[in-house]
């Protein structure tokens, strides 16, 4: 078996009863990526194009927000992206369980065994987007997401792969820069319609547009996550502007202002570096040995009592 080569320990798949790192699965051809609805890709960057989006607008609903995202979401990103970079099947990565509900507890759970225990697998659906930055700046590295709710367990596997490997303005990201990365997991809650273009909070608000091109009759749209303007430190009117350019259309924003219909959105976000997954995956490694020595301990004893009785019988 081979195994990740920041972990050169030789361990079996039966080493990981709860939750087993990407290097600890069987390796196998790693699968292509399923056929995926249309997507969008979210920050601005500086150089480089923008991306067709929302070739599938669907109708909006307000979706309540009972989960709130974790760094398990953002861990298991990190598994599945490192299978695939290692030659391993991505779907063959155990999910961890995945809190249910709002907590107030904390998000940074020790050990993939532990949380894996305490917790129920959430079988809830939402909007996301993945986010995968490098250090020492942070620099956008590449950003995807789909607006159509997923199953969070396949929806983020699936586009924790798409952001790392099919952002178009961006290589894809390769194994030696793992150790460098940070990723963010954002799930959208709580769409409603905008009374009018600035109907919405800079900090607190991501915006999705649409409109149709004055000049082409195509309908265009784009998004911007809650964190893009405050992060630009935009105003609202300079975030529709470029937010418009991002969608394609290179005319004066008042020739759309009046054209353009605003959806408002929330996320729930989380975020963690390489080295806080490392940490992790170690944590749960050493737990899950300790729950192995135990439970050999106890099958042990078991059997010396078995002998005890066979022998006084």
């Amino acid at each position: 078996m081979q195994v990740c080569k920041y972990h050169p320990k030789q361990l079996a798949d039966s080493d990981f009863p709860v939750y087993r790192p990407a290097w600890s699965v069987s390796l196998a051809a790693a699968h292509s990526l399923p056929s995926l609805p249309a997507h969008s890709n979210c920050p601005p960057t500086s150089g480089a194009s923008s991306l067709t989006v929302f070739a599938n607008a669907t109708a909006f609903t307000t979706h309540t927000c009972i989960m709130v995202a974790s760094k398990l979401h953002c861990f298991y990103c990190f598994d599945v992206l490192s299978a695939h970079l290692h030659d391993a099947d991505p779907k063959s990565v155990a999910a961890p369980a995945f809190p249910t509900a709002r907590s107030d507890s904390d998000d940074s759970p020790t050990s993939a065994a532990s949380t894996s225990a305490a917790t129920t697998q959430a079988q809830a659906a939402y909007p996301l987007f993945i986010t995968w930055s490098t250090t020492p700046h942070l620099t956008l590295r590449g950003c995807i997401g789909n607006f159509s709710p997923l199953p969070l367990p396949a929806g983020l596997r699936d586009y924790a792969l798409i952001s790392a490997t099919q952002d178009h303005r961006f290589a894809p990201i390769r194994a030696r820069e793992l150790p460098t990365l940070h990723v963010a997991v954002s799930l959208l809650v709580d769409f409603e319609p905008c009374a009018h273009p600035f109907d919405w909070t800079i900090g607190t608000h991501g915006i999705r547009i649409s409109f149709t091109c004055p000049t082409t009759g195509k309908s265009l749209g784009a998004t911007f996550l809650p964190e893009v303007a405050k992060d630009q430190m935009w105003d609202h009117k300079r975030t529709l502007v470029q937010l418009v350019k991002k969608a394609g259309y290179v005319g004066r924003w008042e020739r759309v202002s009046q054209a353009v219909k605003v959806v408002r959105y929330q996320s729930s976000k989380a975020t963690c570096s390489y080295a806080e997954y490392v940490a992790w995956v170690e944590a749960g490694r050493a737990v899950e040995v300790e729950q192995g020595e135990a439970g050999t301990e106890k099958q042990d004893a078991d059997n010396e009592d078995d002998e005890e009785v066979l022998s006084s019988a």
